[in-house]
């Protein structure tokens, strides 16, 4: 067994003595040349290993490393074939989610290789001849810079295999000549040799502004990597990347100084160190679907090491590699204790409004319905004994009362639209919002003789139907109140479905008085009416229309010319159904 061996070692040394002599780099300084190469590209890349090889059949040589053993690998146990059959430059974010390579033993054996990346060196005419590979032990994502720089080094590489093959090819024809012919050319080896300084002093000035260029790059990628560090750390918002073993990659500063970990310790250890075993296993639901591909944003209670108890709001975003494929996840939790305080206490305080606005509405109209009977029986049976102005009074007192109910049924109205508690928005179609809208307004239409024209069909959108039925009767009888006295009211709706942001746009133009453009600027301030003797109103009735509105995120305009009529512009939510 040990002949054996012995033979097949003396077989691969024969074989490699071959090919690196063919290329011209069989010497220990052209080797050294090499290394110190790829200990560059390493750096540059970030990256623990860093070789170059030339493939001869089923074997690779590496003629130049740093942080790698190996001198010949078999292509069964090669990483680097993957780069020598790839068109361009190949990428290979975390080994073990690639299907090819997961069953590499360099890759699934001992300390396993999670990165890979590999450029295929090709001759003149496409041939490939080797190719020059960086490698880690973690995960690794290189962006655009160290991609540039990978590939830069790779022809760098190339020039100076080519360079060592030229010489290497004139040294054997100069042996050959001589050994045939039993003396040498000397005019034609000094133009050789002329041409050979000429060309390398070509591929000197390259090769110095290849490494201008890489220094530069370099340098650059320095700043800007300082840059983005900075940036990252200097977030308010605690950040996080997790792989899929539910262990951290990277925290920034924020996360470590809120959960009282420092980086060093967090790095490589799983989630639980930091939230415990109970909330992880809440969260471990929300990682997993993540890794699925999803985004997910949620809020939850916890007590940090050393703090009092908080509460989070996390936002969940897939990490991927280049091929698409999910590795892990970015975490970014913020702190809302102090939101979710105000927001308790603005829910309190809606809670009072909505008792007091209850109540008082109760309140108001109870004593309002005794001056209003008291009124009516003096009028019918008191009608003979009270003198003219007395009579007048008294309607005086009638009407203000009639006001002062519509006054209270408006503010009641206001004060509940547009909440969220009186339940969620459902698809609703407009027609049957018209139709309750029709009977509710029927006898204020057939008194003012108005017609309104809608169009066939309509739109259906997404709201609760008490909003909707609010929203178009108080423009539709805002509409009424300002009719023009020569003509009968004329009421067309529109619509237009090629709104934005999946959004419904309706109009509801009128025939009426129209109004001035400084008067257009206020009808939706709470208490604003235009005046008009013969109208009636509370000026509250188009602020609720905005209130509705603006509870769908919504718009709400008017378009007016003094004489011509209004146009109400409004935007509601599209229905969601298929």
């Amino acid at each position: 067994m040990e002949e054996a061996k012995k033979g097949t070692d003396q077989q691969d040394s024969v074989e490699a003595n071959k090919c690196l002599t063919k290329f011209g780099v069989n010497t220990e300084e052209a080797r050294m040349k090499f290394d110190e190469q790829m200990l560059l590209l390493a750096t540059l890349c970030n990256c623990e290993m860093a070789y170059v090889c030339i493939a001869e059949g089923e074997k690779q040589f590496v003629i130049g490393k740093v942080g790698f053993e190996p001198k010949m690998l078999e292509e069964s146990l090669s990483l680097a074939k993957y780069a020598l059959k790839a068109e361009s430059t190949l990428l290979i974010e975390d080994t073990l989610q690639h299907r090819t390579l997961q069953n590499n033993p360099l890759v699934n054996s001992g300390k396993p290789i999670r990165f890979y990346a590999g450029v295929p060196l090709k001759d003149q005419d496409g041939s490939v001849i080797g190719a020059v590979c960086v490698m880690d032990y973690q995960p690794k994502n290189l962006n655009s810079r160290k991609v540039n720089c990978l590939e830069i080094s790779a022809s760098k590489v190339l020039e100076a295999l080519q360079y060592h093959q030229k010489s290497s090819s004139f040294l054997s024809n100069l042996e050959e000549s001589y050994a045939r012919d039993g003396s040498i050319n000397v005019a034609h080896i000094q133009d050789t040799l002329m041409q050979k300084i000429v060309d390398l002093g070509h591929q000197n000035e390259r090769v110095r502004q290849q490494e201008e260029s890489l220094k530069y790059m370099n340098n650059l990628m320095a700043e800007k990597q300082r840059e983005l560090s900075g940036l990252i750390d200097a977030s308010p918002s605690c950040i996080a990347v997790i792989n899929k073993d539910y262990c951290y990659e990277f925290t920034n500063n924020t996360y470590e100084q809120w959960f009282g970990f420092s980086r060093h310790e967090l790095s490589g250890s799983p989630v639980t160190k930091v939230i415990g075993e109970e909330l992880f296993k809440k969260v471990k639901i929300k990682f997993d679907q993540v890794f699925e591909g999803k985004e997910i944003k949620f809020e939850t209670p916890f007590t940090p090491k050393g703090r009092r108890p908080q509460h989070f709001q996390i936002s969940l975003s897939p990490k991927r590699n280049s091929e698409g494929e999910v590795i892990g996840l970015y975490l970014f939790c913020e702190d809302i204790t102090d939101l979710r305080k105000a927001q308790l206490q603005l829910e309190n305080s809606n809670d009072d409004l909505k008792f007091f606005s209850s109540r008082a509405s109760h309140d108001l109209k109870a004593p309002l319905g005794i001056i209003e009977s008291f009124s009516n029986v003096l009028k019918t049976d008191y009608e003979e004994k009270l003198d003219e102005t007395a009579m007048q009074y008294l309607s005086f007192i009638q009407e203000s009362a009639a006001q002062m109910r519509l006054l209270i049924t408006d503010l009641f109205a206001f004060a509940r639209a547009g909440r969220a508690e009186d339940g969620e928005p459902e698809d609703l179609d407009l027609e049957e919002v018209m139709e309750i809208v029709n009977k509710n307004i029927h006898l204020l239409v057939q008194d003012s003789r108005a017609e309104l024209k809608l169009p066939k069909p309509l739109p259906k959108v997404r709201v609760r139907k008490s909003d909707a039925v609010q929203l178009f009767q108080n423009i539709i009888t805002n509409a009424i109140k300002y009719k023009n006295p020569e003509v009968n009211p004329e009421i067309e709706i529109v619509y237009d479905l090629a709104a934005q942001d999946q959004q419904v746009q309706v109009s509801i133009k009128d025939n009426g008085i129209g109004m001035e453009g400084e008067i257009l600027e206020k009808i939706f301030d709470p208490f604003f009416r235009a005046y008009n003797p013969n109208t009636s109103g509370s000026g509250i009735g188009l602020a609720t229309c905005q209130k509705v509105i603006d509870y769908y995120s919504g718009k709400i305009w008017a378009t007016s010319e003094p004489g011509n009529g209004s146009t109400f512009h409004f935007t509601l939510p599209m229905a969601q159904e298929d």
